[in-house]
């Protein structure tokens, strides 16, 4: 990835189209083989009954950064709070 970045920051307005898509090609492997990797850490991680929910969360993740930010940031306010989540609901019953 580190090397198809690189040749990315190479391109002029002179570069040839079919090198300009050799580049790319450099820079889209990289990304896909380290993408396979960051699933597979997240598949090992979770338990066999959570496989499902791991996986899509860490692929949807991708697609949606600001959603990952929001879920990281209330996963940390839950773990910093001595309330257990869902408290106010059962006093509010």
């Amino acid at each position: 990835m580190t090397a198809g970045l690189y040749l990315l920051s190479l391109l002029t307005a002179d570069t040839s189209t079919g090198l300009a898509s050799l580049y790319m090609f450099v820079l889209g492997a990289g990304i896909g083989a380290s993408m396979q990797v960051l699933v597979i850490a997240v598949q090992n991680a979770v338990s066999y009954a959570d496989l499902g929910a791991g996986t899509a969360g860490r692929l949807s993740s991708d697609q949606h950064p600001q959603l990952r930010a929001l879920i990281t940031s209330i996963t940390h306010q839950l773990a910093a709070s001595d309330e257990k989540p869902g408290a106010d609901l059962e006093n509010a019953a």
